[in-house]
């Protein structure tokens, strides 16, 4: 009876450990590491070519300004819609 106790943990033993081999193979696990940047252009003018031709209406961000995902970065009036 003892024997067969004994048996019987060592296997749980033997497969939990199996288990969780198979999950680390297995499982994509994301490393995240929060931090801050600043992204720099090779000169301090940037041309950003837009297929449709228009005037911007509206900049808010200034040097320095932090940006999120989703942020609207300026607004501006689509000439193309006119004509």
């Amino acid at each position: 009876m003892n024997n067969n106790l004994l048996l019987r943990k060592i296997l749980a033993v033997i497969f939990t450990i199996v288990a969780l081999i198979i999950y680390i193979c297995v499982a994509k696990i994301d490393i995240v590491s929060p931090g801050s940047g600043v992204i720099t252009g090779a000169s301090d003018k940037l041309v950003i070519v837009s297929p449709d031709s228009g005037f911007i209406n509206k900049f808010d961000l200034r040097t320095g300004s932090i940006v999120n995902i989703g942020d609207i970065l300026f607004s501006y009036t689509n000439l193309d819609v006119f004509h």
